[in-house]
């Protein structure tokens, strides 16, 4: 999907036939696949892609619980826990680092299949956090330490339902479901490169617990200075919605509304389908403040659907405080944000979401970046 922070969604959805793909090659773009974002839009994959980005963006090192292997520390990487726990090291991954052939890790939705990877073929800096410590966090509280292990390339793929049926035997008489291994292939193959990332698998210390965290930081980076996310008192929240309302996105969906529903003169985001979220957040005295708006619908084949997100932050204006809009676009996480985090001291702010980072490139540009799960499947 190419980015863009001013694009519209509002798609109907108008059905779809069972899937017909010759194994391992697909000849469709996956549906909903969320933002990636290529080397010459961002060079920031999820841990802070260590190949593209300069050290000076590396905190001040500390010492850590043990010694560290020799490399940068990173502030931010995402996490996983499907099929085990797991450190993004990067949201795209080249096929040449891999070695052997797929192993199943779930055959669960999504389907998850793995490949191990010649450490010697991996850039340096990737290749030397293996051995290295992180500490895993759940907003802004810490949930365990772990060491970073194996490195491979994860794919995860969501096939239609038809292809998962063909791949289970049923359908056919006397046909066989395919062998894990073949199942493996399958979804390598499927989930092509916008589904596949670099990831390390995590060893807790001490037995500990990591259940719930959603990314991590290295042990040696600076402490950032987080806030978790909170409600924001009426008054803001009419404020927040009268801005995102305003917004020129907003109208062109309401115009789209009301071709759907001529006799309903409320709002799209206030339909009975409708899940609007309005969450602030808020750094320590004079850190800044910022309101995150979300609304989608949930309509079937046919009906009117609409996704829009903002953020905006609170600054003082010649008549007292003011909503200045620094994101508007149609991705949207699936779920209200974590916490808002300035990770490097920097006065950059990330907005942290379970399996997305709203990332600030400059006070004033901010973009989407989400872990890619191509979907084949229909909605219908």
């Amino acid at each position: 999907m190419k980015l863009s922070a001013i694009s519209l969604l509002a798609v109907l959805s108008l059905g779809c036939a069972p899937a017909a793909l010759p194994a391992g090659a697909p000849t469709g773009a996956p549906s909903a696949q969320p933002t990636r974002l290529a080397a010459e839009e961002l060079s920031v994959p999820a841990l802070d892609h260590l190949a593209r980005r300069p050290s000076s963006v590396y905190g001040p090192a500390e010492p850590a619980h043990q010694a560290q292997p020799a490399g940068p520390a990173f502030h931010f990487a995402h996490v996983l826990h499907e099929g085990g726990l797991r450190l993004v090291l990067a949201d795209s991954a080249n096929e040449d680092w891999a070695t052997g052939a797929a192993a199943l890790v779930s055959k669960d939705s999504p389907i998850i299949a793995r490949r191990p990877v010649t450490k010697s073929s991996l850039p340096p800096e990737l290749a030397a956090v293996q051995g290295r410590r992180v500490l895993l966090l759940k907003a802004g509280e810490i949930v365990c330490e772990a060491k970073i292990k194996d490195i491979s390339i994860l794919a995860r793929v969501e096939p239609h339902f038809g292809m998962r049926a063909e791949w289970d035997g049923a359908g056919e008489e006397g046909k066989q479901p395919l062998t894990d291994s073949e199942l493996a292939d399958e979804a390598w193959s499927l989930a092509g490169a916008s589904g596949r990332a670099l990831v390390a698998d995590l060893e807790p210390v001490s037995g500990a617990s990591c259940a719930g965290a959603t990314w991590a930081r290295d042990v040696t980076a600076s402490p950032e200075s987080i806030a978790r996310a909170s409600a924001p008192s009426a008054s803001l929240e009419r404020r927040a919605l009268a801005a995102f309302r305003a917004l020129p996105l907003h109208a062109e969906i309401q115009t789209t509304y009301r071709e759907f529903e001529p006799s309903n003169k409320g709002s799209w985001d206030e339909a009975a389908d409708a899940e609007l979220t309005v969450s602030e957040l808020k750094l320590r005295a004079g850190g800044g403040t910022w309101v995150w708006v979300s609304a989608r619908t949930a309509g079937g084949c046919g009906d009117f659907n609409a996704e829009l997100s903002a953020l905006f932050e609170i600054r003082q204006g010649p008549f007292g405080s003011e909503l200045v809009t620094r994101y508007a676009g149609q991705e949207s996480p699936e779920t209200a944000p974590e916490a808002v985090v300035d990770s490097e001291g920097d006065g950059r702010i990330d907005i942290l979401f379970p399996a997305a980072r709203l990332r600030s490139m400059s006070p004033e540009s901010f973009t989407l970046e989400e872990l890619a799960v191509p979907s084949y499947d229909c909605p219908c």
